[in-house]
């Protein structure tokens, strides 16, 4: 009995080391599996910061590209030069005034200009009838008695005679006539969405606003009965801010004024409205109507 007993004691030392061997290597075990899902944790949480941060910085770029985009179309400095006179402040008795104008662009024609006001308030055709650019009155206003009283014979040497080109409307289709060889012309609509940024535009509407194509009107434009009106704080500028329109344009007595294009049929030609807004699809009028003009024309410098 007694080398039993013994036999059991020499036993139970060994047991228990075995169960604490065990103990420990479970433990080792579940410290591993432990570090590793926390390692694991860390990294997907690191991957998703880093998503999330790329993400946001993308976004960031994506914000700085609109504000870059909306500051092109406010901040552009126009360039402006001196050419030829033409009554503007009314007062007859101390002769005509310089005409400033905008430089548009410059290419293989010259350098295109349009003036800085609205110099003068005609119709587009002397009356209402089917009419385009080619057979207009305006267009003969122009390169006769406008041509004749701005410029001096060497300034007229300067001045190019251009192959305009008449599109037809694209939002309509009304047909843009024959293409014309001029000296002096009004823009097309063409031509203002080439040149001019705008604030907003939808393509679909074929109708957007700018606001560098809100245009002062000069005095003696006003004395030819010109409508016009003035941009107000209080008033018009509240909506047109909405727009993305600056403060500068409060104070400004604007007038509308023509351009070349055809509108929804021959009877009406396309212009640009007081607050700058234009487009194929809106902003006409009838061809009788008395509206601004902003001559336009190339040059050689």
């Amino acid at each position: 009995m007694e080398n039993q007993t013994e036999k059991k004691k020499n036993k139970t030392p060994i047991i228990l080391i075995i169960i604490v061997l065990a103990i420990i290597v479970i433990g080792v075990i579940c410290v591993a599996f432990f570090s590793k899902s926390t390692e694991n944790d860390k990294e997907s949480n690191t991957r998703t910061s880093d998503e999330d941060r790329n993400t946001e910085d993308e976004s960031d770029e994506d914000n700085e590209d609109k504000d870059k985009n909306h500051e092109d179309k406010t901040s552009d400095e126009p360039e402006y030069i001196t050419f030829g006179t033409y009554e503007q402040d009314g007062d007859l008795d101390n002769g005509p005034e310089p005409i400033e104008w905008v430089v548009l662009a410059s290419d293989e024609n010259g350098t295109l200009l349009v003036s800085r006001y609205i110099l003068d308030c005609q119709s587009y055709n002397g009356f209402t009838k089917e009419v385009t650019w080619e057979t207009c009155s305006l267009r003969t206003w122009l390169n006769e008695d406008f041509y004749n009283t701005a410029f001096t014979p060497d300034e007229q040497a300067k001045i190019n005679t251009t192959t305009v080109i008449n599109a037809d409307n694209s939002y309509y289709g009304t047909s843009g006539g024959n293409d014309t060889e001029d000296k002096i012309f009004c823009l097309s609509i063409d031509e203002v969405l080439k040149y001019y940024s705008f604030n907003t535009y939808d393509e679909e509407e074929g109708y957007g606003h700018s606001q560098q194509l809100i245009t002062p009107v000069t005095q003696y434009a006003k004395d030819q009965g010109i409508a016009y009106l003035e941009i107000k704080e209080d008033g018009d500028y509240k909506w047109l801010k909405d727009e993305g329109y600056t403060e500068e344009c409060i104070g400004i007595e604007a007038g509308l004024w023509w351009l070349r294009s055809p509108s929804s049929d021959n009877t009406g030609a396309n212009e640009v409205n007081n607050y700058g807004a234009t487009g194929p699809a809106e902003a006409r009028n009838n061809v009788g109507y008395k509206g601004g003009v902003r001559p336009a024309m190339y040059i050689t410098q």
